[in-house]
């Protein structure tokens, strides 16, 4: 984590607090509203430190190459027979 990323995501804690504070100590009727920039303040400040952190991520993911043994039937017959050969039947006993 570097510097500003640091700061972003401490300054997002501390306006987060600080509009708590506003909301809670004001006695007048609207005080969210009127500390409600407080709080955009601190989304600002936590979003920007999300796109940081997405943006300086590697992407280690190694892609999936497929499996040379597994091959795709390449029509319905070949799924046909496939499904056939896999199935066996038990012959029926006689009656007595």
């Amino acid at each position: 984590m570097k510097l500003l990323d640091s700061l972003l995501l401490s300054a997002s804690i501390g306006f987060f607090i600080i509009g708590l504070n506003e909301t809670f100590v004001r006695t007048t009727k609207n005080s969210f509203s009127q500390s409600y920039w407080i709080f955009m303040l601190s989304l600002l400040c936590l979003l920007l430190f999300q796109i940081r952190k997405v943006m300086n991520q590697p992407n280690n993911q190694p892609e999936k190459q497929p499996n040379p043994k597994l091959k795709a039937p390449k029509n319905s017959s070949t799924i046909a027979k496939q499904t056939t050969q896999s199935i066996r039947v038990r012959p029926k006993k006689p009656k007595k």
